[in-house]
């Protein structure tokens, strides 16, 4: 199996990456169907996340992954765990977050799809 923590952080960063350009298709095409997020504004399905990007007012301005780690459950599950820091802005203000992130993949004929992705903010 190639080095499943550094396929995951390169897909990762696509989805941190799509996040800051609004890109709801990259989500479209790289999560599961029953995909869920839970954040500060609760759980949300994948038609919500969809809503969300283009309706949220904050937005991504910067990101770091930072000591990310990579636990296979089996040859097509795996989970990604790290730190995760920015900069964001909402209505104008600029604001840095800090946050612990879990996300789950889940592979299908061959590629990598997110299952599940959760953040706990860090004060």
């Amino acid at each position: 199996m190639p080095d499943i923590k550094k396929t995951l952080v390169k897909l990762e960063k696509q989805f941190w990456n799509a996040d800051k350009d609004r890109d709801s298709n990259f989500y479209k095409k790289n999560t599961t169907g029953k995909s869920v997020a839970v954040g500060q504004l609760g759980v949300a399905n994948k038609k919500m996340i969809l809503k969300m990007m283009s309706s949220n007012p904050q937005k991504l301005l910067s990101y770091t992954i930072q000591n990310p780690r990579a636990i296979s459950l089996t040859n097509d599950v795996a989970l990604l765990i790290y730190k995760a820091a920015g900069t964001t802005v909402n209505k104008g203000k600029k604001s840095r977050f800090s946050a612990l992130a879990t996300s789950a993949y889940v592979r299908t004929k061959g590629k990598w799809l997110a299952a599940f992705h959760q953040q706990i903010q860090l004060k």
